[in-house]
């Protein structure tokens, strides 16, 4: 009894005190899409190295190191599901992404390039550009948000995902 006890304890606690987290996404409503006028087309995103470990990232003394918290699903997935979904949720703007599918035209081609996106110095930090073509012209708009946070692992995701629904709403603006 005892050792299925232990087992228990060492199974709900996560193996180490690891925890995952994640974005917390809306689904899309599959009823929308025959509402669909526009597309908007997403090109690869580029993020940084650290980014794409599994482990929550941090800056101290200018030096990257990792939280024993980790991410459900590689971030750059993340935000790829985080993109589509905010910009689906206008029940008229459809989303492909990269390799293009089929022969759909997209209105609207962004690439997005975070630089960083970590916290540091009790801040989160998501800075970067993205490129937006429209109109047969492209523009580079570069971008910079901080929000003040603790160094708990589920408020830096918290935030993180803020910011980049902020960055998503800018973008939307200059569509």
């Amino acid at each position: 009894m005892r050792n299925i006890l232990i087992l228990a304890i060492f199974l709900l606690g996560g193996c180490g005190g690891s925890f995952y987290y994640t974005f917390k996404i809306e689904p899309i409503n599959k009823n929308s899409l025959s509402l669909i006028k526009d597309y908007i087309a997403l090109e690869e995103m580029e993020i940084p190295d650290y980014l794409k470990q599994n482990h929550i990232a941090i800056m101290e003394k200018n030096r990257v190191t990792f939280l024993s918290a980790k991410w459900s699903e590689p971030v750059e997935q993340l935000l790829k599901k985080e993109t589509i979904s905010f910009f689906m949720k206008e029940k008229s703007i459809g989303v492909i992404e990269y390799p293009w599918q089929g022969d759909i035209k997209a209105k609207d081609v962004i690439k997005i390039t975070i630089e960083d996106f970590i916290y540091k110095n009790g801040n989160v930090v998501l800075e970067g550009y993205y490129f937006l073509k429209k109109n047969g012209k492209i523009y580079k708009k570069l971008f910079f948000y901080k929000e003040k946070c603790d160094k708990n692992a589920e408020n830096i995701v918290k935030t993180m995902q803020k910011l980049y629904k902020k960055l998503l709403t800018d973008i939307k603006a200059n569509l």
